[in-house]
This record gives structure tokens, sequence and C-alpha cells, in this order.
């Protein structure tokens, strides 16, 4: 009985060690521990509320001006290059939430003759604090059918871009400024 206590005792006095050691280890800085990214907790700081109350205002009377570059049905496939960078704007008057991730975006779309400002639905997905655009296969009325995703962040928007049925995309980036209203007088 003595024997059987004094081993277990024994076992028992190990196993402590061997936790106090393993806490104490985990406490110790160490290389590959102080250079590792911040926790999705410390990022995500915000709530969710505040992000999309956040995006609604910088996509208020925004201008999206960047430079986008196109490929052809072998760029899409990752066998073709991309052109050159061209510049663009697209101007969004409004982000408004519907319900869930469903959004619309009322965008102004400048096209030969045409200038028009229509509401396009998209889905908003959110990667920590960043909002990602999502479009699937949406007819937009003058342009085409068309499928993106595009991400929003410190005032800076990236992302890509095709047409399923013409078999061609590209991608797009850019910087969010703010529209500057034309007053009387100024």
């Amino acid at each position: 009985m003595l024997k059987t206590t004094s081993i277990t005792l024994t076992i028992l006095v190990m196993l402590c060690s061997a936790r106090s050691q393993a806490q104490t280890e985990t406490t110790k800085p160490t290389a590959a521990k102080t250079k590792s990214a911040p926790s999705a907790k410390s990022v995500a700081t915000k709530t969710q509320a505040a992000l999309e109350a956040d995006l609604t205002a910088l996509l208020k009377d925004a201008l999206l001006v960047g430079y986008w570059q196109v490929t052809t049905d072998g760029g899409l496939k990752g066998d073709g290059p991309l052109s050159t960078p061209k510049p663009e704007t697209y101007t969004v008057a409004s982000a408004t939430k519907l319900v869930g991730d469903r959004w619309i975006i009322a965008a102004r779309i400048q096209f030969a003759e045409k200038d028009v400002t229509i509401p396009v639905p998209v889905r908003i997905i959110w990667a920590e604090d960043v909002a990602i655009i999502t479009l699937d296969s949406i007819p937009l009325p003058i342009l085409g059918t068309y499928s993106a995703r595009v991400m929003f962040h410190n005032g800076f928007y990236s992302g890509v871009w095709y047409s399923n049925p013409k078999n061609y995309g590209g991608v797009l980036s850019g910087r969010i400024l703010k529209q500057v209203s034309k007053t009387p007088g100024s």
C-alpha cells in the first residue's frame, strides 16, 4: 500500500511539475511568438454595426479613382497577360444595407452618351475590418453581366472582375475620395 501511494504521489508530482513548466514556457517570449501577427480578437475591436456605419459613410458621395487592367479568356485561366493600366473613376452616391449581407450600391454609370445612377445589388462580406463587395453574374444596365470581388480598406480599393458571357475580366485598384461639391460662388 505504501509503495502504491508513493508511486501515485511521484506521478502527481511529475504531472504538476510538467504542467508548471509548460505554463512557464508558454509565457516566455520566443522569436516566433513575438513576431506573429495580431490575433483576430485584437484587430476586431469595432462592432459589426460600427464597421457597417463606417462603410456607409466611406461610400457616401465617393469617387473611386485608380486603374484597371483587362485580360482575355487565357488570362482568366492564368495563361494570358494583363493589359497596360488604364485610369478609371467610379462614382458612388450611396451604400445602403438591406438585410443580412445584402446591400444596394447606388453607382453612377457613364458609358457612351449615357449618364445614369443605377442601384447595384451586392453582397458585402467581412474579413475582420475589411469589407468585400461580391457580385455573382449580376446584369448591369448598359454594361452587361459581371462578377467581382472588390475590397475596401483604409481608403483604398482593389479587386478582380470578369464578364461571364464574354470571357474577359481583370483587376482594379485605387483610392477612395470624397466628391467635391460645386456650390455657387466657388
